[in-house]
């Protein structure tokens, strides 16, 4: 009914995103992320939709991982308690939004990237 993980980048203050959080996201899955402070941040970024209130990510604002993973296995704990079914309904239009969303992101990406990379080779052309 929902995942949950540690992201590769748990210590550090950068975000970087990884396979860990895509999975649940292309699974349609709800999620708690054990992860750098600002890996809910850099989602929001990037444009996806996270669960709170649903599912409650208070611990993303703690400073040390050490704090959030017992705030993580409390909510765990919660949601466990919870009607599952009733939980996923509540959470669905997130769900398909993040699916979709993930998935025009990918469509685009080379697209994108290359316009990135034109953008930078054509402002050290000009600064040569």
């Amino acid at each position: 009914y929902f995942s949950v993980f540690a992201e590769s980048t748990v210590l550090h203050r950068y975000a970087f995103v990884t396979e860990k959080t895509w999975k649940p996201i292309i699974a349609g899955h709800g999620f708690l992320a054990l992860a750098s402070k600002n890996h809910y941040d850099r989602l929001h970024q990037l444009g996806f939709k996270t669960f709170d209130p649903i599912i409650d990510e208070s611990f993303v604002a703690l400073d040390e991982w050490k704090d959030r993973e017992p705030k993580i296995v409390n909510e765990v704990e919660r949601l466990i308690a919870l009607d599952s079914d009733q939980m996923v309904k509540d959470i669905q239009k997130t769900l398909d939004y993040n699916i979709k969303h993930f998935w025009n992101l990918w469509e685009n990406y080379t697209e994108d990237t290359t316009k990135k990379i034109d953008e930078f080779v054509n402002l050290l052309d000009a600064q040569a």
